[in-house]
């Protein structure tokens, strides 16, 4: 009977374990939870008092980011121990299913040899899960490449890295990443809209001073046919005219007065179109030049050159008649 009784509490024993296992794996799988797709960011990369791998010179640094089968590499930069990667960023995808169950990003710092292969300084794994959807300054000392799974922080003289990381889910990463694109989207349009704005804007400036002009050149135009309309065609007549103390032109006299050119100067103005205007002018001028040759005063001249002038006067004082 005690045999018995014994089998029975051991098969209890063993059911209550069997019982509690699944709720233990149940615990794992909930911690595991935040482990879910996503992306790794990382910028700010400086190395620190690395150990020196050259025999004639220091260290030619540069890192190596890993997230299963991503990886990420820095510049080269030579002969340094201490250095920053000003605007490096890089951007792992962390896949669950890839990593094996690694929930770290593997960090390994390297001094490039041009002869032989390159010689690893030191490496640190770094877990994601606290730089979850929040900016997380990183700063370890290197560990030789066996003892980097013990997750050590002890100085071993290898130098230091340095970097910002945020781990950012994929449900998360899209929700900001549709924001971003709303308010790109957004931008976009305004710039489209503001754009369209000032074009339409311009436009209408350049209809308005268009409309201006033609305004301005109508008003004149109206003005002018206004004030041409005033000076019609008609006769101004002189009379009781006189001259006093002009000037002596001739050589062997005095001067010959020649008030008609008065007469048809003003009777050439009294025309509108600018083809009678200089067809009369141009009588004045030419009956000005032989005034002699027409009074037949002064030195002689020739008859022809008379006879065509009177020709020329005739025909002018017929627009006053």
């Amino acid at each position: 009977m005690a045999q018995r009784r014994l089998r029975k509490i051991k098969g209890a024993s063993e059911q209550d374990q069997q019982e509690e296992k699944p709720t233990y794996e149940e615990d794992i799988e909930e911690e595991d939870l935040g482990y879910v797709n996503g992306i790794i960011k990382i910028k700010n990369i400086s190395v620190r008092n690395l150990k020196k791998m050259d025999l004639l010179g220091k260290s030619d640094p540069y890192v190596v980011f890993k997230a299963g089968d991503e990886e990420k590499h820095t510049t080269t930069v030579r002969n340094k121990l201490d250095y920053d990667y000003v605007n490096e960023e890089y951007d792992l995808i962390y896949n669950p299913l890839k990593m094996q169950g690694k929930k770290e990003v593997e960090v390994e710092v390297y001094d490039y040899d041009v002869m032989t292969n390159n010689d690893m300084i030191g490496a640190v794994n770094v877990d994601i899960l606290p730089s979850k959807n929040k900016e997380t300054r990183i700063e370890l000392f290197l560990q030789p490449k066996n003892d980097v799974e013990l997750k050590s922080n002890t100085n071993q003289k290898l130098g230091k890295v340095l970097f910002t990381m945020i781990y950012i889910p994929e449900d998360d990463f899209l929700k900001k990443f549709r924001q971003k694109e709303l308010i790109r989207k957004k931008t976009e349009q305004e710039i489209i809209i503001n754009k369209e704005f000032e074009e339409q804007k311009q436009k209408e400036e350049i209809e308005k001073a268009i409309e201006e002009k033609r305004r301005i050149a109508e008003e004149e135009r109206i003005r002018k046919e206004a004030l041409d309309a005033q000076y019609i065609k008609g006769v101004v007549k002189f009379k009781n005219i006189s001259v006093r103390n002009l000037k002596k032109m001739d050589l062997f006299g005095k001067s010959d007065q020649f008030q008609k050119i008065i007469t048809l100067s003003m009777l050439a103005s009294s025309f509108s179109d600018d083809v009678s205007k200089s067809s009369v002018f141009l009588g004045i001028f030419l009956i000005a030049r032989c005034r002699n040759s027409m009074l037949g005063k002064g030195r002689s001249s020739d008859f022809g050159a008379k006879k065509y002038c009177w020709q020329m006067y005739s025909y002018l004082l017929s627009f006053i008649d």
